[in-house]
């Protein structure tokens, strides 16, 4: 990987500029070689911890990101009035985190999504996106609606399911299709918009 090229990289150098003759690639005795090696070994050691401490610093930052994006969700649907607050509450954390455009389906009254999304919501899909979302609805997993390579957008739908069931289907449009990493925390806003949303019903009822 990048860190075997530039530990090589870095003997070769080490071995061009200071090792003589000065300038060329050629060694001419046992400790110089054994010099090259020892540089290349110390360069992959270190350049191996370099990156396992990067990896190590980027998954703290993203579950950093992570825990404040959920208490920054939630702090703010606790003092949501009505379930519309949560939608329109959900709809800003979501489309800022991920720079995305949000389609908002609430279900009625025989357990189906309505064919116009909410107000707040700030996309409309296609019709055919509509029947992707339907169907994201009753197979209680995310459907993705394919699109054109050249318009470059991605449309991903994600049932809002609690222990008593769905309560909606939220769309997101991206420019750039999110990673693992950001599904994961697409799923883990998205579960908690639906338990606001169950909450919300059982307190009208």
């Amino acid at each position: 990987g990048p860190v075997l090229v530039a530990a090589a990289l870095s003997a070769f150098l080490w071995n061009f500029l200071f090792i003589p003759p000065r300038f060329t690639f050629h060694i001419y005795t046992f400790s110089d070689l054994l010099m090259v090696i020892m540089f290349f070994i110390i360069a992959l050691i270190g350049g191996t911890f370099t990156a396992r401490l990067r990896s190590r610093e980027m998954a703290d930052r993203l579950r950093e990101r992570q825990a404040t994006a959920l208490y920054s969700l939630v702090k703010d649907i606790i003092h949501a009035e009505s379930a519309e607050d949560i939608w329109q509450t959900s709809v800003r954390h979501i489309g800022e985190l991920f720079s995305a455009r949000i389609a908002c389906f609430p279900i009625d009254e025989h357990g189906e999504i309505a064919h116009l999304p909410l107000p707040m919501s700030t996309f409309i899909p296609q019709s055919e996106a509509w029947i992707i979302a339907s169907q994201t609805l009753h197979n209680r997993t995310p459907g993705q609606f394919p699109t054109k390579p050249s318009n470059g957008s991605s449309q991903i739908f994600y049932p809002l399911l609690t222990a008593g069931g769905a309560v909606g289907v939220i769309g997101l449009q991206f420019d750039n299709p999110p990673d693992d990493e950001q599904e994961g925390l697409i799923q883990t806003l998205t579960h908690q918009t639906a338990i606001a949303l169950e909450r919300e019903v059982l307190r009208k009822d």
